[in-house]
């Protein structure tokens, strides 16, 4: 069984959402992972900017790898202010 996680990344200055995606593609090997890059001319009511499909026995690897990355790059931010 698969399940789809989305997410993205808005007004944060030390990481940017193709940062994140990079390191997700190199870590997250067993996933498919999709982004979103919208043509100019259109709207979209989508606020999501990426979407990794994997199977359920993955999710636990893709929590940890999500919670270094807030851990490595947001708590620190978070802490200043």
């Amino acid at each position: 069984m698969n399940i789809i996680i989305s997410g993205a990344i808005a007004n944060f200055p030390n990481i940017s959402n193709e940062e994140l995606l990079d390191k997700m593609k190199s870590h997250l090997t067993d996933c498919q992972i999709y982004s979103l890059y919208p043509t100019p001319e259109m709207v979209y009511s989508a606020a999501f900017d990426w979407k990794i499909i994997t199977k359920i026995s993955s999710v636990l690897g893709i929590a940890s790898f999500l919670w270094t990355v807030y851990s490595e790059t947001i708590r620190p931010i978070k802490k200043k202010f």
